[in-house]
């Protein structure tokens, strides 16, 4: 019996206390354990044996080693299961919910799933099984990147494009210290994933009780290869998702945006009739009139709603402009002093200038615009101490890069980025930041229109805009602007900041 799994000697000493009163028995299975801890399953059956007079004697008994057969069963079982809960779970609980089936068909208490980066020299971590995340293991590290070239001998079996066993983890050359809160590793099993003979993934065991052998890779290597096959689908699922989801939220703002220009348009040339008579009416008063304050707050209160209609025409595209080819590190830099006193001295304003920065073309009055708006916006989200900053660099975009951005074309951009340390926005907000007269703030505190106007701006001169925020964690802008030929042809004059940096 001690060579009898201790799960399974409850059914063997049933078999055993019955075979006086049974004719015989057939292929009951149970696992074994092998001197070296490992397990093994066997088939056994068996015969009662009895003298001329019908005394018992014992049993007949043979066992047949049924562990290869087992495994592949075990293996066609797990494929099918993960196709189903595929289907109904999402990509992280697919990982999670694979690491844990290998972790119990190795006995491996720790598991790991990695994704590698197109360039193949960095990685992140997916999935942890859910044993290493609730009970062994509570290092910081899911969802980081690392350098393949840096990390230590769990990124072996990438680097070396094969399946590595460690089993003697402590005495391997290249291991490094493990993060605190990391469980103790003894053996480790780590498998990549290819595709296209590029590695793609791996997934990673350990901790088995004897050592990992080439059973252990095959096992993982036919559940892995399938399980990529899911990943995949899942993803390009998810990226069509999102891309429809940015084409709907285009044709939406696309279609309110021809309602309101053409809203704009009418209102504003009714309230330029008002104007004029305003102006026309306070000629025409005498010095001292009581009606003076009256035609003024007219002439007012129809120039402050034709401002409105004016950032509506931004929006939607239709409001003239003059571009120009600029340094936008110098028309920034000669904003500063106007952005400085707009978020106030609670507010750090930090500029962060990129070096050698290609010239593009918009106009001067759309930067003041996109900037000041922005910034107020970052000063409202912040509502007290805290900092906003905008820096420039120069950025090449690719064709793959460019697929997940509607609109936007492969080649060469300057982005501009304004970001803060505010409440952040979820992502119910961040659908319809964009839309007109969509706000957050308080009756009278604004009127939506601000961050409309900045995406009219951006797309008249053919960029697009990222927003990136989570609540608690701020927001950030990415504005990107397609690099021109020409020469700048006025640089602003360059204000010199104190302290910037």
């Amino acid at each position: 019996m001690p060579l009898v799994f201790e799960e399974d000697r409850p059914a063997m000493l049933a078999i055993l206390s019955s075979v006086k009163t049974a004719a015989s028995g057939n292929n009951r299975e149970f696992r074994i354990c092998r001197k070296d801890g490992s397990l093994t399953w066997g088939a056994i059956s068996w015969q009662p044996i009895y003298d001329t007079t019908m005394t018992y004697l014992g049993i007949r008994a043979s066992v047949r080693d049924i562990t290869d057969r087992y495994l592949n069963e075990e293996i066609m079982r797990l494929r099918l299961h993960l196709l189903q809960f595929a289907a109904l779970h999402g990509l992280e609980e697919l990982l999670a919910e694979t690491l844990d089936c290998l972790g119990r068909l190795t006995g491996s208490p720790l598991g790991f799933f990695l994704f590698v980066e197109n360039d193949q020299r960095t990685l992140s971590l997916q999935a942890w099984s859910t044993e290493t995340s609730q009970r062994a293991c509570q290092a910081e590290g899911r969802g980081r990147h690392y350098d393949i070239a840096a990390a230590g001998i769990w990124c072996d079996c990438v680097r070396q494009r094969r399946p590595v066993i460690h089993n003697d983890y402590l005495k391997e050359p290249g291991r490094r210290g493990l993060p605190e809160g990391h469980a103790p590793i003894s053996r480790e099993l780590t498998v990549p994933i290819f595709r296209n003979e590029l590695v793609v993934a791996a997934v990673g065991l350990g901790n088995k009780a004897c050592d990992y052998d080439d059973a252990d890779i095959d096992l993982v290597a036919q559940v892995a290869d399938l399980v990529w096959d899911i990943v995949e689908r899942k993803q390009a699922e998810a990226e069509r998702e999102k891309l429809q989801a940015q084409l709907l939220q285009a044709q939406k703002l696309e279609s309110v945006g021809r309602l309101a220009g053409g809203v704009a348009h009418d209102f504003n040339n009714m309230l330029m009739v008002i104007i004029g008579h305003a102006e026309l009416g306070l000629s025409r008063l005498a010095e001292g009139s009581p009606l003076i304050d009256e035609f003024k707050q007219i002439r007012n209160a129809a120039q402050r709603s034709s401002d409105l209609t004016n950032q509506l025409l931004a929006f939607v595209r239709q409001q003239p402009v003059s571009p120009r080819v600029l340094d936008l590190n110098a028309t920034v830099a000669g904003m500063f002093k106007m952005l400085s006193r707009l978020i106030g001295e609670d507010i750090d304003l930090l500029w962060r200038p990129g070096p050698d920065l290609w010239p593009v073309e918009i106009d001067p009055t759309q930067v003041d615009q996109i900037l000041a708006n922005l910034v107020v916006n970052a000063r409202d989200a912040i509502g007290g101490n805290g900092s906003v900053t905008i820096e420039t660099r120069n950025m090449v975009l690719d064709e793959h890069y460019c697929q997940q951005q509607p609109g936007c074309v492969a080649g060469e951009y300057v982005m501009l980025t304004v970001s803060d340390t505010g409440k952040g926005m979820d992502a119910e907000t961040m659908q319809h930041i964009f839309e007109p007269f969509f706000t957050t703030k308080a009756t009278g505190k604004g009127t939506g229109l601000g961050l409309a106007m900045v995406y009219g701006a951006i797309h008249q001169n053919n960029g697009f805009i990222n927003v990136y925020s989570e609540p608690g964690l701020g927001t950030t802008f990415k504005i990107y602007l397609p690099r021109t030929s020409s020469a700048v042809q006025q640089e602003a004059e360059v204000e010199q900041v104190p302290g910037a940096t």
